[in-house]
């Protein structure tokens, strides 16, 4: 994306991985593996805040309701 200017314009997200993905080019990573990898960190940082939040919500049901029961994985 440019600008009227013909400025290179970044969106958020690309600004916030830049220093990663220099993190791991400089390590020796390829750039598309370099991607891929922040890729998934991404959405492992996003199931675990997921599961955070279903883990509070089931420890503290909105009140009149009773906590659904644990399930065992045994």
């Amino acid at each position: 994306m440019r600008s009227e200017g013909g400025h290179r314009r970044y969106f958020r997200y690309q600004l916030r991985i830049a220093p990663r993905a220099r993190e791991l080019i400089d390590q020796g990573t390829a750039l598309d593996a370099a991607c891929r990898i922040i890729i998934l960190e991404d959405q492992l940082t996003e199931a675990q805040r997921i599961n955070t939040e279903l883990r509070q919500a089931q420890q503290h049901p909105p009140t009149g309701q009773a906590p659904e029961p644990e399930i065992s994985t045994e």
